[in-house]
Formats: C-alpha cells, sequence, structure tokens
C-alpha cells in the first residue's frame, strides 16, 4: 500500500505549510441545541411514572433481543437499545427511546447524514451501521472520516475483526481522512520500520490491527482485563507500507497495522 498522502494548492513549498489543513467536521455524535437537564430530567422522571402506572408490553421488534444474564439479569442487547437489569416497568422507556430512534433514522439515512444514523447505534453494532450506509452512498472522504470515529469509539474490534479488516482494506480513496490532522504528522513521521507492542490476555489475539509504539500503553492493555487469562506483551516491527493509520485521541500512539512481523511474546 502506498504511503497516504493529501492534495496539495497549486502554489506548493517545501515547508510544512505546502499541505493545506483538512476541514473536518463536528464529531459524530455531537449535538447541539438540546434541551436543558433539568427539563430533560422532568420529562424522563415523568416518563418513569407513567410506566410504572401505566405498565405495557415490550416492543415485539425488541423481544428477541431480550435474555437473561446470570450477572446482569434481564438483558435487552438491540442495535438501537441495550438495557441490563431491565425490569417490566421500564418497557415504556425503552419502548419510546427506540421508536424514537427508528423514525430519526429513517430521517438520517434519506439526507446521507452518516454520522448519525451511525451514532444512534448502540457502539457494538456501528460498525454494522457504518456498512448499511456503504450501501446507501457513504464514500470516499466521508467514509474514512466515519471509520476513524467508530474504530476509535469501539471496544469490541476482536469480535468483529474480519470486518474491520475488510473495513480498512477497502479501496475507497481518502484513507488520510481516517486520521485527524494531528494524527496525519504523526503518521507521515513513522519510520520505514516502526517497532510496535501489542497486549492482551489471549494468545490467539496477538495477530490483531491494533498496536501501539507506547510499550508502557501496550502493559496496561494486557493486564486491563486480569480475570481473562495471563497478561502476555507482543513485540514486533511493521513496515511503513502496511501502516494503514495513527490514530492519537485517546492517548494510546496507536497505529492500525494489517501486517506485523511479531519477534517476541512474553508473559508480565
Amino acid at each position: 500500500m502506498n504511503d497516504l498522502k493529501r492534495p496539495t494548492t497549486a502554489s506548493t513549498t517545501t515547508d510544512d505549510q505546502s499541505t493545506p489543513p483538512v476541514k473536518r467536521r463536528t464529531p459524530a455524535g455531537r449535538r447541539t441545541g438540546t434541551p436543558s437537564v433539568q427539563n430533560s430530567a422532568q420529562r424522563i422522571d415523568q416518563q418513569l411514572r407513567d410506566s410504572i402506572m401505566n405498565p405495557v408490553q415490550l416492543d415485539p421488534d425488541l423481544m428477541p433481543y431480550l435474555h437473561v444474564d446470570p450477572d446482569h439479569g434481564p438483558v435487552l442487547h438491540h442495535p438501537l437499545v441495550v438495557q441490563s437489569h431491565l425490569h417490566p416497568c421500564g418497557y415504556g422507556l425503552v419502548n419510546h427511546s427506540y421508536r424514537r430512534k427508528r423514525e430519526v433514522l429513517q430521517t438520517a439515512l434519506q439526507a446521507h447524514d452518516w454520522g448519525n444514523y451511525i451514532w444512534l447505534h448502540e457502539r457494538p453494532y456501528r460498525l454494522d451501521a457504518l456498512h448499511e450506509c456503504i450501501g446507501k452512498g457513504l464514500c470516499g472522504k466521508e467514509y474514512w472520516e466515519m471509520v476513524g470515529d467508530v474504530w476509535t469509539a469501539c471496544e469490541n474490534i476482536h469480535q468483529n475483526l474480519s470486518l474491520w479488516r475488510t473495513t480498512w482494506q477497502s479501496r475507497e480513496p481518502g484513507r488520510e481522512h481516517a486520521m485527524t490532522d494531528e494524527e496525519y504528522k504523526a503518521h507521515g513521521c513513522l519510520g520505514d520500520e516502526t517497532t510496535v507492542w501489542r497486549g492482551t490476555a489471549h494468545r490467539r489475539s496477538i495477530q490483531g490491527l491494533s498496536w501501539t509504539t507506547d510499550k508502557a500503553k501496550a502493559e496496561w492493555f494486557a493486564r486491563r482485563f486480569p480475570a481473562y487469562g495471563a497478561p502476555l506483551l507482543a513485540t514486533g516491527t511493521v513496515k511503513r507500507e502496511d501502516v494503514l493509520a495513527t490514530i492519537l485521541r485517546r492517548d494510546e500512539h496507536e497505529v492500525v497495522c494489517q501486517k506485523v512481523t511479531v519477534t517476541e511474546v512474553q508473559g508480565l
């Protein structure tokens, strides 16, 4: 894969100003003009009272997504609503949230408001929502902006690793737009070959997409969930052309790599 290059103007120079900054949109999911916290709380309180005094059945669309978890009781895990410890008196609120989101989704999709459409989905389902948008016209610069945002917010990459590989290896032009301007500069500073680390509790997860140039951060990830297994630290090297993006937004010094040569795996 070739190095990423952003378009330059006709009158370029040799200093850092040769590439004009890319104007980025408001981060997906950010809202403006929302009601006051007090009014929102009062409205939710009234809806809760109504749900208790006038119990309703859970929307039939949601019923297949309701199950009992030994640790969290009744759990609803739908692409638009995730709720644990769900009591029947809360069905009214859940139904209202689901139906309202469903209405807004249709409007967003018709308007090609990709960010709103994707962010109305619960976190584990946003990658699927992104691919729904691809079928409706999401492409180019907007595609990669959404990829960068969804990736940064994702907490279950390992569960959708195959689809994430497909997403990052897309032939859509403009992959540099998955990065902010700061990330793009850091990406351009990578050497021909970079040492990277990955922390995990599963040996089978070593060959993932997400690596870091910060060894201490990798060690933190290795120890993040001690109940999952013994912490492992993988060390490897990656060539510049195999680094798909550099992500700094969560202070993880992350590099998204399609191919890493693992040189060592050690227990911590």
